[in-house]
């Protein structure tokens, strides 16, 4: 069956296509969004996560900023590269280590949102109310 709304091919026996539209009612609705007090507890969760994370990974990379800049100044020139290295690692652990950190949280966030969106699928699907 093909779907009024976006042409997308649907099986027979489908009552919403992907895009919302109802085959029963001929009419497209606007998705439904679960409000329920478990998501919400989650995506906070994840949030204090994330900046609990972003502070932790901020706070090591400045130590290790702060320490090679004090090595910096007492050091040997011989001794230079290795002040430089430690400068570069502080640096490298403040950007990728909080960028990994943020999208590895927003990738939580997301599949809490797609899981609980499954399951008010699968529930209206069943006919049953949740």
């Amino acid at each position: 069956m093909k779907c009024p709304n976006c042409g997308l091919i649907n099986p027979d026996e489908a009552i919403l296509c992907d895009c919302g539209y109802n085959f029963k009612k001929e009419k497209l609705e606007k998705p439904k969004r679960i409000t329920n007090i478990g998501e919400k507890a989650l995506i906070s969760q994840v949030n204090a996560f994330n900046i609990i994370g972003v502070t932790i990974i901020s706070i090591i990379g400045i130590i290790i900023l702060l320490s090679s800049f004090v090595n910096l100044f007492d050091l040997l020139s011989e001794e230079l590269e290795i002040a430089h290295g430690g400068i570069l690692i502080g640096i490298l652990i403040l950007t990728l280590g909080n960028l990994f950190w943020i999208m590895l949280c927003k990738k939580w966030k997301l599949f809490i949102e797609t899981k609980t969106q499954l399951i008010l699928i699968y529930y209206e699907l069943l006919g049953k109310e949740k």
